[in-house]
């Protein structure tokens, strides 16, 4: 299950990688070619992205794939893609064999297995057996992770406890985001600052707290989204913590041809909350009306 502490020391390998890096980018017609290399002309680690539309291609040294989505692909746009790896990665349409999103390892498997199955192996309503039949389907659901997470057969499905019934949350047991594609990400990211002379972005509001950090409001540069990102930046223009995305509620058009067609909900307005730093996603979200004044009532 995803952890922000993995994230970030991904994050913090690719800027390692990256740090003599240097984007070269062309306008052709409607494309946007990025070729981001070393600048002692080194191949190791160099990435060549593809702004077509509503397509970005992804090729070079450490993979390559293709994502989509229903609005372009814009640098002001991809600069932001690391806020969220998970909506990035659920936008891959096609990629090459041996380039994965994703990656597990054992001590992580484990630990997402212990927490799974932990209230059963605590309730004192189970028994002694039941208790040892649930460690045997750990250890061996242990031994079956491989590249490709943990993998359930006919044989070890019948085994399971009756209140298993979602088996996508197990087998997802000590996944987390490769570092392939998170250093994609940081690249765009990184590529965009390099940009600074250039009005990327809409306005932010930066307040300096006592750590020497700062605490940002940005508006998000897809317009398609009528909302504000707000994180702590570490002082040199990085985010480091998620905090909220506050905006106007919205929702996604199941019967258009586009599954990801906008609908906006004039009036409403959604807080989504990043409560626990240890993870990527948001623990809580409100939804807030609009306060409308009764007839006759002036401020």
């Amino acid at each position: 299950m995803l952890n922000r502490e993995w994230n970030e020391s991904c994050i913090a390998r690719a800027r390692k990688e990256f740090e003599n890096f240097e984007a070269d980018i062309c306008e052709y017609d409607e494309l946007t070619v990025i070729n981001w290399k070393n600048r002692d002309g080194s191949g190791n680690w160099a990435v060549r992205y593809i702004l077509d539309g509503c397509r970005l291609i992804v090729t070079g040294d450490i993979g390559n794939a293709i994502f989509r989505r229903a609005e372009p692909y814009t640098l002001e746009y991809c600069g932001k893609m690391i806020i969220d790896p998970g909506y990035s990665a659920r936008k891959c349409i096609a990629k090459e064999r041996d380039t994965s999103l994703y990656t597990w390892d054992r001590a992580s498997v484990k630990r997402d297995l212990d927490e799974y199955f932990q209230y059963v192996t605590e309730d004192e309503g189970y028994s002694a057996e039941e208790v040892e039949d649930i460690e045997d389907i750990k250890a061996d659901l242990l031994e079956t992770c491989g590249f490709n997470g943990v993998y359930i057969d006919a044989y070890m499905y019948e085994r399971l406890p009756d209140w298993v019934d979602d088996l996508s949350t197990l087998q997802e047991c000590g996944m987390q985001y490769s570092l392939h594609f998170i250093a994609w990400l940081v690249g765009l990211q990184m590529i965009a600052e390099q940009q600074v002379n250039n009005v990327l972005y809409g306005p932010k509001l930066e307040l300096e707290v006592t750590s020497g950090k700062k605490l940002v409001a940005e508006i998000n540069p897809d317009p398609s989204y009528k909302e504000l990102f707000v994180y702590l930046d570490d002082g040199q223009g990085r985010s480091v913590q998620d905090i909220a995305v506050i905006g106007e509620k919205y929702s996604y058009d199941e019967t258009s041809s586009d599954s990801q067609n906008i609908i906006p909900h004039p009036g409403k307005y959604v807080a989504r909350v990043y409560g626990d730093a240890n993870d990527e996603c948001y623990t809580d979200c409100f939804e807030i009306g609009e306060y409308v004044p009764e007839e006759g009532w002036c401020f």
